[in-house]
């Protein structure tokens, strides 16, 4: 006796299973994308194909853990361990880690998930490893080009400050000499033939007039490029700053430094002017303040300099473009020695800006 048994349709789903997993392996190796399985009651860690690839552990797909963990750069360690404690436990996970390979280092991203227990059983975790080694490349180019980039910023804004240092002593020295000898021709003739003739001592005195208001332009100008004040440290032009602020803008202003001067680099003591001047500017234009409170300290190795407000605040992600430039300008200014800006504000409760940069460490470089 003989029993026949149709298997097509076994055969044709085995067929559509060994067509899947062509699939999948194929998509995994496209995408770099290695699937895994971990068993805690075993502590089995299976990889399919490509994870196996990708961790360069040639075509073994039966992992030991410990020898996995050998292969981990020595700075991620830490890292891995604390995301294999997790995946121990049944817990969620991801981590960023560098893999010792053949030729070099790889950049790899783990995650898992626990999958569904059986009641009394321990939960196995399935994971994914995908070979990030390309894009931390490009990051690591695109933060070069960025530092490049801070650095060209850096130097074009000091030698627009140097720039501006030596257009500001030219215009005082050559054209506010040239404007103090007209006027003291202009009273000579005056002295001289005013009392003869009316209408030269006259036209004298209105020509006297406009010298000395294109000598007050002139004046406003020189302090425009740089005040002579920064000459004589931070502390000062600061004085000088808010004294013109408040004559300008009628806003109130309180002044919190020390008595002596900070001893500051030049550049330094430039760039935190800067960020002071900028930050008034928006308060001006912006803020519809009473009253302006700026503090100048040096504590813990770091220039502190904080400029507040009552005016009628913002929302920092939600500014204009021209207050965003002006953000975006003091924030590369205080990036250039180091250091940071924070913006503390919301609607109907004024803006806190605060400054801190480092005394003692250079500009930043790549």
């Amino acid at each position: 006796m003989s029993v026949m048994r149709d298997v097509t349709e076994r055969h044709q789903a085995e067929q559509r299973l060994l067509e899947s997993r062509d699939l999948l392996a194929r998509s995994q190796s496209q995408a770099q994308l290695g699937s895994w399985r971990f068993d805690p009651e075993t502590r089995q860690l299976e990889l399919s194909v490509e994870a196996s690839r990708i961790c360069g552990c040639g075509s073994t797909t039966q992992v030991d853990e410990a020898a996995l963990l050998r292969r981990v750069h020595p700075c991620d360690a830490a890292a891995l361990v604390a995301f294999w404690e997790r995946v121990k436990t049944g817990h969620p996970g991801e981590v960023e880690y560098r893999m010792m390979v053949e030729g070099g280092e790889r950049w790899l991203h783990s995650r898992c998930d626990p999958e569904i227990a059986e009641p009394g059983k321990r939960c196995r975790v399935v994971g994914t490893t995908q070979d990030i080694t390309a894009m931390k490349l490009k990051e690591a180019e695109l933060l070069a080009s960025r530092q490049q980039l801070r650095e060209l910023a850096a130097h074009l804004d000091q030698a627009m400050e140097r720039r501006r240092s030596h257009v500001a002593r030219e215009i005082h020295d050559e054209l506010g000499q040239c404007l103090t000898a007209l006027r003291m021709e202009a009273a000579m003739v005056r002295a001289r033939f005013g009392a003869d003739l009316p209408e030269i001592a006259e036209h004298m005195a209105t020509m006297k007039r406009t010298i000395d208001q294109t000598m007050a332009v002139v004046r406003d100008v020189v302090v425009m490029l740089r005040p002579a004040t920064l000459d004589e440290g931070l502390v000062p032009a600061a004085e000088w700053l808010l004294s013109d602020f408040r004559r300008r803008t009628r806003i109130a202003v309180r002044l919190d430094a020390p008595e002596e001067d900070f001893e500051l680099d030049g550049d330094l003591a430039t760039a935190a002017f800067r960020i002071l001047q900028e930050a008034l500017t928006n308060v001006g234009n912006h803020a519809r303040a009473s009253c302006v409170s700026v503090s100048i300290a040096c504590a813990g190795g770091q220039l502190e300099l904080q400029v507040q407000d009552d005016g009628i605040g913002f929302s920092p992600d939600a500014t204009g473009c021209e207050r965003t430039f002006g953000l975006l300008g003091m924030r590369e200014r205080a990036l250039m020695f180091s250091g940071a800006i924070e913006v503390d504000s919301a609607p109907g409760r004024g803006t806190t800006l605060r400054a801190s940069i480092p005394l003692s460490q250079g500009r930043e470089h790549a």
